[in-house]
């Protein structure tokens, strides 16, 4: 028998819709599911027909819809400098938290505080219970991750530049900074992983066992990185980070070859 390559999808398409305005300015990061539809995190650039509260430049646009994709209400969150979202994550029935990047101190944007980790808490209608800015690093900073902590807090994950603000620590071009902070907002460790060269954290996952892990790449070993050498020195390798809940290292380790290599994702399984 001879066989043929094929594609194939599933030919019924339960529904679909489009989100966003006319011109194209609308990029989608994040989704969550409710209890009887979804949130979607879309990053506008532009003003435009359906979209409400806009505050210029770059806003997280947060768009809750019902399981047959009709929109319940709509909203933008962020301020008159560049805003986005990154993550939405379910907190229990009635709450949501939003993990943003912002530029802004105006608009929905009010704390006062350095950084460009912005988290927004909401309740199911879209109404900000308390927003919080954190990180502070003068040189940028970029976010890439977060989850939800037992006590319902949150622990944040990114890059990091220099320090400044709520970083205390940096060793070189740009490490992986953690946060946690608990259900009201309050910061309750923060803690930066990384040496001289290039480091950063891409995934971070709780396990079974409270373990933090995070998964990312590193360039250069020595220092906190405690791994061998598996390529050349301008080439990245896969690194994993085992840490307790109060953010102190545990295990870490390495994998890759002498071209570039990076984790994006980690899966426990039993």
């Amino acid at each position: 028998i001879n066989g043929f390559p094929v594609v194939a999808q599933i030919d019924t398409i339960l529904w679909q819709d489009c989100l966003g305005i006319e011109d194209g300015h609308n990029w989608t990061y994040a989704a969550e599911n409710t209890d009887n539809g979804f949130l979607f995190g879309i990053a506008l650039t532009e003003n435009g027909l359906g979209v409400t509260d806009y505050h210029g430049k770059a806003d997280a646009w947060i768009v809750n819809t019902d399981k047959f994709g009709n929109i319940l209400w709509e909203r933008c969150y962020g301020g008159s400098e560049g805003d986005g979202p990154h993550k939405i994550i379910k907190i229990d029935d009635n709450n949501y938290y939003l993990l943003n990047d912002s530029w802004s101190h105006d608009g929905d944007v009010l704390n006062g505080r350095e950084g460009t980790f912005w988290v927004v808490k909401i309740d199911p209608e879209g109404n900000i219970l308390w927003e919080n800015s954190y990180g502070g690093s003068l040189y940028g900073e970029d976010v890439t991750d977060a989850i939800l902590m037992p006590d319902k807090g949150l622990l944040m994950m990114g890059g990091i530049r220099s320090i400044g603000g709520d970083v205390t620590t940096h060793y070189g071009y740009m490490d992986v900074w953690l946060c946690r902070i608990d259900s009201v907002g309050n910061l309750l460790w923060q803690k930066t992983i990384g040496n001289e060269g290039m480091d950063n954290g891409i995934k971070v996952k709780l396990t079974s066992e409270d373990k933090i892990l995070f998964v990312g790449y590193h360039e250069v070993t020595g220092g906190m990185i405690d791994c061998p050498d598996l390529g050349y020195y301008i080439y990245s390798d896969v690194w994993i980070v085992e840490m307790d809940m109060g953010g102190k290292i545990i295990n870490q380790w390495c994998y890759g070859g002498k071209y570039p290599d990076g984790g994006f994702d980690i899966i426990e399984v039993e």
